[in-house]
């Protein structure tokens, strides 16, 4: 699966939270980890289309309702908080985030794969990085700044 990652032309994107300590950084008011990622997701992906000059859609497995409501007001309280900061538009992104069933969708099951490598180097510490090693080229501004490169971890 790996190879198949490495020798097509698609590109990576991802984003790492680590729970503990952005539960004890923001004891009072965190945001859903998962909402926040795909915050960062989007942005990130926004930036990569934008960079084509080009549009796309987002799917995510087992969007269903009640994770949708979740996203959208965590997304909207982010946008917010980080007005001040930075406002990414997302304007090259088509319609709101898709449900997806991996079973339908192929590319889920490959995003599976390249999720691992993520997890695993980041909760080893890098100790066990090969395989994401393996792939790294393959993410977007990987050398970029925080804010604009492909791999975030938090």
């Amino acid at each position: 699966m790996f190879d198949i990652i490495r020798n097509s032309s698609c590109t990576l994107l991802s984003v790492t939270i680590d729970l503990e300590n952005h539960f004890s950084k923001y004891m009072f008011t965190p945001a859903d980890p998962k909402a926040y990622a795909m915050f960062l997701m989007l942005e990130r992906f926004q930036d990569f289309l934008a960079s084509k000059g080009s549009q796309g859609t987002v799917l995510y497995e087992r969007f269903n309702k009640k994770e949708r409501k979740k996203v959208e007001t965590t997304m909207k309280m982010l946008k917010e908080q980080l007005k001040s900061r930075r406002y990414v538009d997302l304007s090259n992104i088509v319609g709101n985030i898709r449900n997806g069933d991996p079973l339908k969708e192929p590319i889920l099951q490959l995003a599976d794969f390249f999720a691992y490598a993520t997890q695993i180097k980041y909760r080893t510490n890098d100790e066990k990085k090969y395989r994401w090693d393996s792939i790294k080229e393959k993410y977007f501004k990987l050398y970029s700044t925080r804010l604009h490169r492909g791999n975030v971890f938090i």
